[in-house]
């Protein structure tokens, strides 16, 4: 075999005259100045979804190039179309699921597969894409992922709070509270040193009671809310109030739950008429999810209000709970004791020794 020897061979470009130069100039700038316009318009559009829709531009930008929004599915293969169409089959006598069903069947499905034409492979990749678009998506309420969602926003808005204040020098505050009794956010509050100095020296309370206040109105708010499962009319709740007008009896008066019977019902001659749920017992006390709607659709209703008693009511009823105490049923409940004051005892320190003075006069 003869040895050949290949020389290197240096290529040379030919000059480019100065028109085709200034050309080539003129194209690269005009293309860095198409992509650059290009890209402050991409970061003008992404800070107004941003804004929009209460999202920070890290995250938007994660969905616009590649996040699991704007992510392109892969169309199903005629493969897993096929196996899908057999496994429906197969389950309509039992329920296989697809891994046991592949081990079971994977001499079935290869020998039908090999069989399939490539229309018949078309037709089966359209039927599986059809049947997809026709079942939807299934959204579940997820209470725990929800938590998790607000938790996350509420962590990143504090950051940004913290590096908007270190930057310009805002100061400010804002309060997350649930909407509604059944959802189970917890309450955020954040405030600068300059806000929370605010709350305390000029609306005289703490952060924190300002972020309860403000639950408890937006939950129960029975004044102004606009649903019909959150507004309780006034007149029904202060109609104990109307009963004791009515009796010359003064109004500022608190209710008593764990002696309802007798500081209540005995002391006033009112009760509360068709309470659902056995004993009256503070709302905090019902636990069952169930009893609550109960006892909220009865004060809806107005069928459970309060009701004046008549001396022979009255007197059934004092005769009713002697019984229901005697016979062990603890309807009296005893106040707690007041405990009493320990005299302090004065130790003074003398040179001639120790002498306790407790108020006695020495000899």
């Amino acid at each position: 075999m003869a040895v050949t020897t290949t020389w290197k061979v240096q290529h040379t470009r030919a000059k480019l005259s100065a028109a085709q130069r200034a050309e080539r100039r003129q194209k690269l700038a005009s293309l860095s100045n198409a992509l650059s316009s290009t890209h402050q318009g991409i970061q003008e559009d992404i800070r107004k979804i941003s804004d929009k829709y209460g999202r920070t531009l890290k995250w938007t930008k994660a969905q616009l190039y590649g996040g699991r929004l704007t992510r392109q599915r892969r169309t199903p293969s005629a493969w897993s179309a096929l196996i899908a169409r057999l496994l429906k089959e197969e389950n309509k006598g039992s329920k296989l699921k697809l891994p046991e069903f592949v081990a079971m069947q994977r001499g079935r499905i290869s020998r039908e597969y090999c069989q399939l034409t490539p229309e018949d492979k078309a037709a089966l990749v359209d039927e599986a894409i059809k049947s997809k678009s026709a079942k939807g998506m299934v959204r579940r309420a997820n209470p725990k992922a929800s938590i998790r969602d607000a938790n996350k926003t509420f962590e990143v808005m504090e950051k940004e709070w913290i590096m908007l204040n270190a930057r310009t020098g805002m100061e400010g505050f804002y309060i997350g509270v649930r909407g509604d009794v059944e959802q189970y956010h917890e309450t955020k509050i954040f405030c600068t040193a300059k806000a929370a100095s605010f709350i305390k020296d000029v609306l005289d309370i703490e952060p924190k009671r300002l972020a309860l206040k403000l639950e408890s109105w937006v939950v129960g708010n029975f004044q102004s809310s606009t649903t019909p499962n959150q507004y309780l009319s006034r007149v029904k709740l202060n109609f104990f109030d109307a009963i004791l007008i009515s009796k010359g009896l003064p109004i500022k008066k608190t209710m008593n739950y764990i002696n309802y019977e007798s500081k209540i019902v005995e002391k006033y001659s009112v009760a509360l008429h068709d309470w659902p749920s056995g004993r009256v017992c503070s709302p905090g006390e019902i636990l069952r999810r169930e009893d609550l709607l109960s006892l909220l659709d009865t004060l809806m209703s107005g069928s459970c209000a309060w009701r004046s008693l008549t001396k022979e009511e009255l007197t059934a009823r004092q005769q009713s709970n002697a019984t229901r105490q005697a016979q062990g049923e603890q309807i009296y409940r005893p106040c707690k004791p007041h405990t009493s004051r320990k005299v302090a005892t004065v130790v003074t320190q003398m040179d001639n020794g120790v002498s306790e003075n407790a108020g006695a006069v020495g000899d």
